[in-house]
Order: structure tokens, then C-alpha cells, then sequence
């Protein structure tokens, strides 16, 4: 039933004002089952909680561990690069197995007897089962986050305190924030306050952002319910933790300290752990749920782009690395 809420909480957001998505690939499933997604590099310093996906070279430079939150069958993949593995010092991978499209000069430990495979045979076959290419992901998180941005704002954003801003939701299930770069990076501290909302989208615009602010109160208890949007930023820098998933297509993101919950960016470089915090859909979706299902599968039959094998039946969502 997980997989289903995780899938649902994609739909609902999709749900204002639209007709049609041409999406090729189950976002739902795709963010309940990585921590990260870049489409280019992907540079960790520290371990990771959940599965990884690099459209470009995964770059490491330290000792990390790849950990599990998770089941993970040896035959799924917990790290999938399609532009190779480097660096010298070693993987730990606790589940699962390993996907690198180029060859890898990086040692990598498989604790739990997975294999590495490599090849443009192999990565294909992978493709299958995500549903598309790494360019039909980016598209297609691309539509979602504009979707995301031209939902009406109904939550509160107080900067009264520049020692505690304030993101509040409305109490709707889905509550939207929008603000900028400039108005956040004004933030000493920042707290998130859900107020009865079950998630809570801030839409972030502003092309550079630097944050030094440390999240506050309740923010860490609420990570998993948060999602920063940076609608069209370019280059991103987190100087403290982030608290909540990062959806950042177009943009470098450097998070020193790492984060509690998810990052989809351009590139990705952290120092401190990631601890994997998938975004959580209504707990009790009701009537709801049958009309997002409805929904959904509207959207599956009129999506635009070849079908390929859906995710949901190749990668079960309950998985996690």
C-alpha cells in the first residue's frame, strides 16, 4: 500500500488545472525509491541512505556507504550510473547491485552478494524498466515542477524574525508557498510548520541561492512531508541540513551539510550523510484515492510518448537503499 500513497501524493499535485500529462516514467515511484536523481555528476562525500541515480559520472572522492532503509533484492539495482564510476577509494554497497553504463575504477564492496554490471546492453534493459531514458526523466520532473509553480499559493510565509522565518501550510492537504531566492536567503532561521497540511510545496524562484540558515523547531520532524521546488535556479548552495526534498532540475546543488529526505537536481555534491526521507502522500486518502487513481490512470493512457515496461511492476516501491 506504500507505493500506492507515494503515488497518489504525485497525482494530487498534479491535480490543479491540468488534462493530460505526457509523462513516460511513474514519478510517484521514482521518488519513493531514490534519494537521489542527478542528470549530470554526482559527487557524495559521506554515506548515503537510498538508492542512487546519476545521469552523469558518479565521482567519489571519500570512503561512503551506500545504506538500506529497506528489502532490496541482490538483483536490483541500489546504484545506477550511466556515465560510469571513478574515484579510488571504496563503495560499500549493503543491498542490491550496481549499474554503471561506463566501466568503474572505483572498488566497490558488495555486502550483501550483489553484482556490477556494465554496458550499454545492461543499461538499456534498465531503461525498460524505469520507463524511458535519463532525458525523459529530466522532462518530465521538469512538468512537474512547472505544474507545481502555477498552483495557487494558500500557504504563510512570515519573515517578521530574521532568526526564525516561518513556512506554514493552510491546513489544505496540499498547501503551495511561493516565494524567492532573495526573500529566503534573508532567513537567520527557518522554520517549516505543516498546520494541518500533509504536504506542504514551497515554489522557490531566483536563478542563484545560498542559504545559511539553519532549519528549525519542528523542521526535521517535517522533512518528509516538505518539498522545496526551485523552479528555475541554477546553482544552489545549502551552507547547514536541508530538511525536505530538493526538486531542482536545472541547478548544481552543493549541500555541505547533507539532508533529511531526497534531492532531484542537475548535479549534486554533499558532505555530511543523506538520510533518505521519501515525500509522503495523504495518510488517509479516502474518496480521494479513487479519484487520484482515476487520475493517474488517465494520465498513463494518454501520455504521449511510446509505453514502455511500467516501473511499478519492475521495481517494487517498497525497496528502498
Amino acid at each position: 500500500m506504500k507505493h500506492i500513497n507515494y503515488i497518489l501524493s504525485t497525482a494530487c499535485f498534479l491535480l490543479a488545472g491540468m488534462t493530460s500529462l505526457p509523462a513516460a516514467v511513474d514519478l510517484g515511484i521514482v521518488m519513493a525509491r531514490y534519494s537521489v536523481v542527478t542528470f549530470g555528476d554526482y559527487r557524495p562525500r559521506n554515506e548515503v541512505e537510498g538508492s542512487i541515480l546519476t545521469g552523469g559520472t558518479l565521482q567519489n572522492s571519500q570512503t561512503i556507504q551506500a545504506h538500506v532503509n529497506g528489502v532490496l533484492a541482490v538483483s536490483e539495482y541500489s546504484i545506477a550510473s550511466y556515465g560510469g564510476i571513478t574515484g579510488t577509494n571504496t563503495i560499500h554497497v549493503q543491498q542490491g547491485s550496481v549499474l554503471s553504463r561506463l566501466s568503474t575504477t572505483t572498488p566497490l564492496n558488495m555486502n550483501s552478494g550483489g553484482s556490477v554490471q556494465t554496458g550499454d546492453r545492461a543499461w538499456a534493459d534498465f531503461e525498460m524498466t524505469l520507463g524511458g531514458t535519463m532525458a525523459d526523466l529530466k522532462s518530465d520532473f521538469t512538468n512537474l515542477s512547472s505544474r507545481l509553480a502555477s498552483m495557487s499559493p494558500d500557504g504563510l510565509f512570515n519573515a517578521g524574525d530574521a532568526n526564525r522565518f516561518t513556512l506554514s501550510g493552510s491546513g489544505q492537504a496540499i498547501s503551495i508557498i511561493n516565494i524567492t531566492t532573495a526573500q529566503l536567503e534573508a532567513a537567520r532561521g527557518l522554520e517549516t510548520s505543516m498546520n494541518g497540511s500533509q504536504i506542504l510545496v514551497i515554489n522557490v524562484t531566483g536563478s542563484t541561492f545560498n542559504l545559511d540558515a539553519n532549519f528549525l523547531g519542528g523542521s526535521t520532524a517535517n522533512s518528509a512531508q516538505v518539498l522545496f521546488n526551485f523552479v528555475n535556479a541554477t546553482d544552489i548552495s545549502f551552507r547547514n541540513r536541508v530538511q525536505g526534498t530538493v526538486l531542482a532540475v536545472g541547478a548544481n546543488v552543493a549541500a555541505d551539510k547533507g539532508g533529511e529526505g531526497a534531492f532531484i537536481v542537475q548535479s549534486l555534491s554533499h558532505g555530511d550523510e543523506i538520510h533518505f526521507r521519501p515525500l509522503l502522500a495523504i495518510p488517509e486518502p479516502g474518496t480521494v484515492a479513487l479519484l487520484l487513481t482515476a487520475v493517474g490512470m488517465m494520465f498513463i493512457i494518454g501520455r504521449k510518448r511510446h509505453r514502455l515496461t511500467p516501473l511499478t511492476t519492475a521495481i517494487p516501491a517498497k525497496t528502498l537503499v
